[in-house]
Parts: C-alpha cells; sequence; structure tokens
C-alpha cells in the first residue's frame, strides 16, 4: 500500500515538472530588430480611447518591446513608459509582455502590468482585455502585425 501510496505521489510530481518544463521550452527566434504595427484600445472606466499603435523591439539578447507610440485624433496625449518591456514566450504561440505601463491625461497611469498575448503564425500579435493596475485599472486589447514576422520556436 505505501509502495502503491509513493509511485503514485511520484507519478504525480513527474507530471507537474514535466509540465512546468514544457512552458518554459520555447523562446522568441533570434531576428534582430522588429517592428508592429496596428490598432489598440485603452480603456479605463468609461473611457476608451482607439488609437494606432507603432512598436519597435528585438529578439536579440532577450526579447523586448523598446519603444512605442500612439496616434489618433484621442490618443495623442497617449504615452509609454517603462521601456523596455520584457517578452517571455510560455508557449508555442503564447507570450506575456511583462512591466507594460501607459499614460494618459484622460486615463492617469496605466500599469506596470503583464499583459497575456498570442502570436500567429504571421506574425500578428493579438491581447483582448487585458487588465493593467492603476488608479483607476485599465483594460489593453489590440492586433499589431510584426515585420520581420516574429516567431517563437522551441529551445
Amino acid at each position: 500500500m505505501k509502495s502503491t501510496l509513493a509511485l503514485s505521489m511520484l507519478s504525480m510530481i513527474a507530471i507537474v515538472a514535466a509540465d512546468t518544463a514544457y512552458a518554459s521550452d520555447y523562446r522568441f527566434k533570434d531576428m534582430g530588430a522588429f517592428t508592429a504595427h496596428g490598432d489598440v484600445t485603452v480603456t479605463a472606466a468609461a473611457v476608451s480611447l482607439p488609437c494606432t499603435a507603432s512598436l519597435t523591439g528585438t529578439t536579440t539578447g532577450g526579447a523586448r518591446i523598446t519603444g512605442a507610440t500612439f496616434s489618433g485624433v484621442s490618443c495623442l496625449a497617449l504615452t509609454a513608459s517603462h521601456l523596455p518591456w520584457r517578452m517571455h514566450a510560455n508557449a508555442s504561440h503564447g507570450f506575456t509582455i511583462k512591466d507594460v505601463t501607459v499614460e494618459a491625461t484622460v486615463l492617469g497611469i496605466c500599469g506596470p502590468g503583464k499583459v497575456k498575448a498570442q502570436l500567429n503564425t504571421a506574425g500578428v500579435i493579438s491581447f483582448t482585455g487585458a487588465g493593467l493596475p492603476g488608479l483607476v485599472p485599465c483594460s489593453v486589447s489590440g492586433t499589431l502585425k510584426t515585420t520581420p514576422k516574429v516567431m517563437i520556436v522551441a529551445k
């Protein structure tokens, strides 16, 4: 009975360890500099700012977003801070952008926080309802096309 229980416990530990290793077995393909461009909406309380975002980043020496600008009628006062934002691949098409912070006159400071995102095979990044802490908590959604196409690969 004790040996069956011990074997069961070892099996559970092995499954958890394998699952944990699996989650970190991905990385961004080292491709150097990239840009990402597309639509983003930042929302706090009843205020939504639909914007066009232009990001710059690199996948060399640790993937990160190094610059972000926003355009559109309601987005001229929206700025990015706490750059660079680190990117961590955690699945074949999933990753997290860390330390994301945006500031706007009408919203205040949103972040720093984590944005969970998806990256499809065409190099398009998407995220929906990503919550960022703040005096008034914010939500960020968007779709951005990367050039050249950013990819996540197995280690």
